[in-house]
């Protein structure tokens, strides 16, 4: 019986694990710039340039000019540290897109563009 229940476990974190690399190849679901950062979350933007950024975040939003615009919870204790606003990224995300503007979902895996 204990048997059946370790390997039951071990089948369930492979199984885990095999989603959560298979969600991080392929092309990522966002590539922008990071706006803004509120607690957890990074708002990134597609399409928005350096000069727009120095603008009114709300304003920025409001302004429906910009279709992909996310709020980006990043997961982790250095997650903040290596992004900055104005940074250029590349964005793989979960299944899992809060409908709004802007949408909302979390960070399967997120890393800089070298420009």
């Amino acid at each position: 019986m204990k048997k059946a229940i370790v390997i039951s476990f071990i089948i369930l974190g492979l199984t885990i694990l095999f989603i959560l690399l298979e969600s991080t190849r392929g092309e990522p679901n966002l590539i922008g710039r990071v706006v803004d950062e509120d607690g957890n979350r990074l708002l990134v933007i597609s399409g928005i340039t350096m000069e727009e950024i120095d603008g009114n975040v709300i304003d920025i939003i409001n302004s429906g000019k910009y279709k992909g615009a996310y709020w980006i919870t990043v997961k982790g204790p250095n997650s903040f540290k290596n992004f900055n606003v104005g940074d250029q990224v590349r964005v793989w995300f979960s299944k899992y897109v809060a409908d709004s503007y802007p949408a909302q979902t979390e960070a399967v895996k997120i890393e800089k563009v070298r420009e």
